[in-house]
């Protein structure tokens, strides 16, 4: 993002620089594992679209970063700023810029496969991804150790799969899950 933001021809300009006073390597941006790393539960055929998911806007970034959900899911993008959200815009037409109020909502819904980044018209560090997958059957998102725990409604074969920035990152990983048994 910030390599993107510093070349003049992409015009993300911003007043933010970078503070003396902090040691350089805390300087240096990094990922947020918790909200910047989504973990798809993938399965073998389509599945429908989940309930209406809540997306954050606030404190200059979205919670979460990375989502990954069947297309035909509604978003909702809920102001969580003490003053008017950025003009969030996606980069193509069905996702116009449109300030939000304190505590306003605004709803999209990915209608086709694909990535989809969203990102605010002034500030480059505000940017979020959609990544709209047919067969994703939960998502879950890890701790701050890495650790996490997802629910499959439906016994059967899956993969996990994680997605970063809009991306699979890591290798896909087979998983058999078994029918619940009663107690």
């Amino acid at each position: 993002m910030w390599a993107e933001a510093k070349d003049s021809s992409n015009h993300g300009f911003s007043f933010r620089e970078p503070v003396p006073t902090v040691r350089a390597e805390f300087r240096r941006p990094f990922p947020h594992i918790p909200k910047e790393l989504c973990v798809a539960l993938i399965a073998a055929t389509p599945q429908a679209a989940p309930k209406p998911i809540l997306v954050r806007v606030g404190g200059g970034r979205t919670t979460p970063v990375t989502i990954v959900v069947p297309p035909g899911t509604r978003l909702t993008f809920q102001n969580t700023e003490p003053l008017q959200a950025p003009a969030l815009r996606r980069r193509h037409q069905d996702f116009l810029p449109a300030e939000q109020g304190q505590g306003a909502a605004r709803e999209w819904t990915p209608a086709a496969p694909g990535t989809y980044e969203i990102r605010d018209e002034a500030a480059p560090s505000l940017r979020m991804w959609i990544v709209a997958e047919p067969n994703v059957a939960s998502i879950t998102y890890p701790s701050l150790k890495g650790e996490f725990s997802i629910n499959a409604e439906q016994a059967g074969d899956y993969t996990l799969q994680a997605y970063f920035s809009g991306r699979k990152v890591g290798d896909a990983i087979p998983v058999k899950v078994a029918a619940a048994t009663s107690s």
